[in-house]
């Protein structure tokens, strides 16, 4: 059961992720360059040898002319390239991106004498800075995003049991005193009966700049069992890195200094919304970068198609995406798939999501929603 909640909450608020990823180890990426300077040296060395045999030939020698092949045996050859091409398209479509290699560096804080960036809510949760944070009532320059002001409510499921529920709002502007960023935010509870066996109570909030293209900042504060996580983070882009304060179970303090690279980067909460934005091209497979649980990855987001779904909150003509990083779904485990239900439109309003556990698969329905104050 604990398996079934974690997936599913993490995914759908993007909450707290506990993926595993498998890390190639550094022998065997030592074997690999060792091969491709091997093939690279023999490669080089059929050249030469291809150019000494042509010095040697007579250049009184006339080469026989070829014969034509014929019409049949041309088709035949150029179809068996398509195929070729086709199949290696596809290969490659499938190849795992791996995860970024980073550096950390970790430091144990004194939990009687914590720094000033260390908050706590009144039940004891290490939360953001940005939590106390007065919103902002100006208005950053454009026209807001169509899902700014929306409330969106799940059910979660598993077979036929209807385990929890969960909610995800944004519907707020804040200014951290150098760039305007969206707040949004998600809730997630397991219902009373389930509260018995695994009770989950979880909070979530992400910052992503008013022009939707990176992130600033995140906030997780997971509530899972006996399971507790609490970690947020601003990123820094001018120098290119990251601290994270983290406490764990135990109520220890950790502070992580972690670079990453390129310009742009998003938590798993504010990526679901830039794949929201009707910007974003959805006919191809899309690539962006995600840093999540102190660690970067690249993401690639496949496109499957078009569906007609039908849920408590209406009937939707949606395009079908799956998440994946290193070949695996975020959240899943490898050989399991998880896809997500975007409405077709501009509003790409995200409907189910579906996941494949050990057994059957969790399922994420939105049952009421309101629409933001754009439409």
């Amino acid at each position: 059961m604990k398996k079934f909640f974690f997936v599913i909450f993490c995914f759908i608020f993007i909450c707290a992720c506990k993926t595993a990823q498998k890390e190639m180890p550094n022998q065997d990426v030592k074997v690999q360059e060792q091969q491709v300077a091997a093939q690279e040296f023999m490669t080089e060395a059929s050249e030469v040898k291809t150019e000494v045999k042509v010095e040697k030939q007579e250049p009184k020698q006339e080469s026989k002319p070829k014969q034509t092949s014929s019409k049949t045996e041309i088709k035949q050859e150029v179809k068996q390239e398509t195929k070729s091409t086709v199949k290696e398209e596809i290969k490659q479509e499938n190849v795992p991106v791996k995860p970024t290699e980073i550096t950390t560096t970790e430091v144990k804080l004194d939990p009687k004498n914590p720094p000033k960036e260390i908050l706590k809510t009144d039940d004891g949760r290490l939360t953001h800075p940005w939590y106390f944070m007065q919103v902002s009532t100006f208005t950053p320059e454009g026209k807001p995003p169509l899902w700014f002001g929306e409330e969106l409510n799940y059910k979660i499921s598993w077979a036929f049991v209807t385990a929890g529920e969960a909610t995800i709002k944004a519907d707020k502007i804040l200014y951290n005193g150098k760039d305007y960023a969206y707040q949004i935010e998600t809730l997630a509870k397991s219902y009373p009966v389930i509260d018995k066996m695994f009770k989950v109570r979880d909070i979530n909030m992400s910052w992503i700049k008013s022009d939707l293209s990176k992130s600033l900042g995140y906030w997780q504060s997971v509530r899972e069992g006996s399971y507790k996580r609490d970690e947020w983070l601003n990123f820094d882009y001018k120098n290119n890195y990251y601290d994270m304060y983290k406490q764990n179970k135990r109520g220890e303090l950790y502070k992580f200094t972690t670079p990453f690279t390129g310009i742009e980067v998003f938590d798993v909460l504010s990526a679901l919304y830039y794949v929201r934005n009707p910007k974003i091209s959805l006919q191809d497979t899309i690539y962006f970068d995600i840093v999540n649980v102190n660690k970067q990855y690249p993401l690639k987001v496949i496109v499957h198609g078009k569906e007609k779904i039908k849920t408590k909150a209406g009937t939707f003509n949606c395009i079908v995406v799956e998440p994946m990083i290193s070949g695996e779904s975020i959240f899943v485990v490898k050989g399991k798939s998880l896809k997500v239900w975007l409405t077709d439109d501009e509003y790409r309003l995200p409907v189910k999501l579906e996941v494949e556990v050990f057994i059957g698969s969790v399922k994420a329905e939105l049952y009421s929603y309101k629409k933001g104050g754009n439409l």
